[in-house]
């Protein structure tokens, strides 16, 4: 939690130094709106499998994503990570029996392939709903 808030923090000092103030509040609600969707996720998700469904770790990450992508590119990302996430929970539950696997490194890893590749979302939806 110390990680994600500090760097989350730089991040929004970064965004208003160099984007100004207007942008750094616009960043600050970016990160606001995923966390929030985020936690609508884990409440759903609590409520359908009746046990934590997500922890709070992957709830502030998100926040942090929202900082450093748009709002669209942090939606995504929950979606790419999911899709990472995919494959790998079948493998480790087939080899280990294991139904816990931490989804933030998933969140990490798609913010990042988006973030370095510097992916179009909305160009990525144009193509596939053209």
């Amino acid at each position: 939690d110390e990680v994600t808030a500090i760097f989350s923090v730089l991040a929004l000092i970064v965004n208003t130094i160099f984007g100004g103030i207007l942008f750094g509040v616009k960043t600050f609600l970016f990160g606001l709106f995923l966390f929030a969707v985020m936690y609508i996720v884990m409440l759903m998700g609590n409520l359908l499998f009746k046990r934590e469904s997500l922890g709070g770790g992957d709830i502030k990450l998100m926040f942090f994503v929202g900082v450093v992508l748009s709002p669209i590119a942090g939606l995504f990302s929950i979606f790419l990570a999911s899709a990472i996430a995919l494959p790998v929970s079948v493998f480790v539950y087939l080899k280990n029996k294991s139904r816990i696997i931490p989804f933030g490194p998933f969140l990490l890893l798609s913010a990042f392939i988006i973030f370095v590749f510097k992916i179009d979302v909305i160009e990525i939806m144009s193509l596939l709903f053209n």
